[in-house]
């Protein structure tokens, strides 16, 4: 069931980079459209849904976790509203690393302890 409901989230998240893509005013120009950036927000809001019923942790395990949903999130926001060509940018790395770190700490979060159950999930 964890691997099940990180999957699903995931699958969201990388759904919402690709609205980005496919959205865009033409293939040879970096212009998301409006319903480009509604999808991806869209995307971003139900991953955090998809995860939030289900992970029982502490309020700074949940801040982390939003963090490195919405990190990569500002990022893009922040380079395409400066009208950088923000897949050329070393920036993209932030935007990566947020990524990671999302998956990351929602493994993190999967790992069992002593009793062979992981204590921050419902399942």
């Amino acid at each position: 069931k964890i691997a099940q409901e990180m999957g699903t989230t995931t699958l969201l998240s990388g759904l919402a980079f690709y609205s980005l893509y496919y959205m865009r005013t033409g293939p040879e120009h970096w212009h998301v459209t409006q319903a480009g950036w509604i999808t991806f927000l869209f995307m971003r809001v139900l991953a955090w849904w998809s995860i939030v019923m289900n992970v029982i942790a502490p309020l700074w395990m949940h801040l982390l976790l939003i963090l490195a949903l919405s990190g990569g999130m500002i990022c893009l926001i922040i380079l395409y509203s400066n009208e950088k060509h923000f897949l050329q940018q070393p920036d993209l790395y932030v935007v990566v690393f947020f990524e990671t770190s999302w998956i990351g700490l929602l493994s993190w979060t999967a790992v069992t302890s002593g009793d062979n159950w992981p204590h921050w999930w419902r399942s």
